[in-house]
């Protein structure tokens, strides 16, 4: 068997797995991906369809997060303003009965 003029580079999983988490999350091309990490593109798209199930789930999940942060802020804001209207309404509903309260026992005086 003849011998290669070049040794093949071998990546442990470790390095692999990182490598597709960063290209998941980088929002790049795969052309773009490889270029930044000088990786070839066969290379990369190949570990990525390997792992693509644990990743594509971690990131689609982090953005799901970050998402939810941000409607979750909105939501806090949002009750709030609504609990100062509440508040306001109480108010509002306290002076109503409480003339209406005053206006009926002056026409209905008990004595």
């Amino acid at each position: 068997m003849e011998k290669r003029k070049y040794e093949r580079k071998r990546y442990d999983e470790e390095f692999r797995k990182k490598i597709v988490k960063e290209y998941y999350q980088s929002n790049l091309t795969l052309t773009g991906f490889s270029q930044l990490t000088k990786n070839q593109c066969s290379m990369i798209s190949r570990w990525a369809k390997k792992y693509q199930g644990i990743y594509a789930c971690i990131c689609s999940m982090e953005k799901k997060d970050y998402i939810a942060s941000d409607e979750f802020n909105y939501l806090q804001k949002e009750l709030t303003e609504i609990k100062k209207d509440v508040e306001m309404l109480k108010t509002i509903i306290r002076k109503t009965f409480s003339e209406k309260y005053k206006m009926l026992i002056e026409e209905h005086p008990e004595n």
